[in-house]
């Protein structure tokens, strides 16, 4: 039950990030097209066009929580997978040890 809240939680605070990334997103694009028609000056990062450098940050990222979120469930299935053969051998030595 536990990991169902968390997923939840997760979720739902996932949700409000994106949202909030996608207003920051428009707001920044709205800015960079001024600055484009304005100045007729290139916005860019490190020498990047600063939009598609934005872009590619953002599927970094996700690619980056992704991979986390892949980890940490691996890790707790083997967590429980090592608990479920630790039990299987101590219930194996107490049924030998009541047989003699």
């Amino acid at each position: 039950m536990g990991n169902s809240k968390m997923r939840l939680s997760e979720s739902r605070r996932r949700t409000y990030l994106y949202n909030q990334l996608s207003i920051l997103e428009k707001q920044i694009t709205e800015q960079w097209n001024k600055i484009q028609l304005n100045f007729r000056d290139k916005v860019t990062y490190n020498g990047r066009n600063y939009l598609n450098k934005m872009q590619f940050d953002k599927l970094e990222m996700l690619h980056y929580l992704q991979e986390e979120r892949r980890l940490n469930y691996l890790h707790s299935y083997t967590s429980i997978a090592k608990h479920s053969k630790l039990d299987s051998t101590f219930n194996d030595i107490l049924i030998n040890s009541q047989i003699k």
